[in-house]
């Protein structure tokens, strides 16, 4: 290998050139070229390294608090979406829940009683007025955009009041 690099013309002329030059000429061209091999080493090698490393901290704690933060929102997320039996229920349904506690009690009377089930929630209710059962069905679908699935109501001929059941459901759902 040492005879094909010395048998080179091309390294042959360059060896005779670089001879003729004068030794300030060759000494400032070596310190020029060994300027720009460290200039190059430093900008490609040295700099993105040395930036990395000395901003990885920084940036390794605001991923962590990102990803915390993310973690914590698919959490609650996914505590609002479901419901007992693991079914998805929308944000707009979990919300319902006490306010059609509110409009139970305020239509029906304090006998009406409201609970989750797979399918919605059931309303128990006992001992209440015609009025009030109508308020608390068109209250039900306007107010709460709730539908009634099953509704079974029985009126007691001698007080006049209503008393049943009746099974809710969220739009889009069963």
């Amino acid at each position: 290998m040492n005879n094909a690099l010395t048998a080179s013309p091309l390294l042959a002329h360059v060896r005779t050139r670089w001879q003729r030059l004068p030794t300030r000429a060759r000494r400032a061209l070596a310190l020029g070229g060994a300027v720009t091999v460290c200039a190059l080493l430093w900008s490609v090698v040295w700099h993105p390294a040395w930036t990395l490393l000395s901003t990885a901290p920084a940036r390794q704690m605001h991923l962590q608090l990102a990803l915390a933060a993310v973690q914590r929102d698919a959490a609650e997320l996914a505590a609002r979406r479901r419901q007992p039996d693991g079914r998805a229920q929308s944000p707009a349904a979990a919300q319902a829940t006490p306010r059609l506690q509110s409009l139970s009690a305020a239509t029906l009377g304090d006998s009406a009683r409201v609970t989750g089930s797979p399918q919605g929630w059931d309303v128990a209710f006992e001992t209440a007025s015609a009025d009030g059962l109508a308020q608390w069905l068109a209250g039900v679908r306007t107010d709460l955009g709730l539908r009634v699935t099953h509704l079974q109501a029985d009126r007691d001929a001698s007080t006049g009041s209503w008393q049943g059941t009746a099974r809710l459901s969220a739009e889009g759902q069963p």
